[in-house]
């Protein structure tokens, strides 16, 4: 999936921040690292203990890595 094709779920309760899904809006089921593919790529994010500023109630997931898939 390319960062155009990337939808934003209807009821986030993530957002990702740096790497390819920048301000990406997820929703996760626990609290556990996230991994989607982007052009034939395995991009990594890992929950941190951040409030955002942007949207303070949402939980902030941070690009770790990428690796080929």
């Amino acid at each position: 999936m390319t960062k155009e094709q990337f939808v934003h779920h209807r009821r986030p309760n993530a957002v990702l921040r740096g790497g390819p899904l920048a301000g990406g809006r997820i929703r996760v089921e626990q609290i556990a690292p996230y991994v989607d593919l982007v052009e034939a790529q395995r991009v990594y994010y890992r929950p941190i203990a951040e409030i955002d500023d942007e949207y303070p109630n949402l939980v902030v997931y941070a690009y770790d890595h990428s690796e080929s898939a």
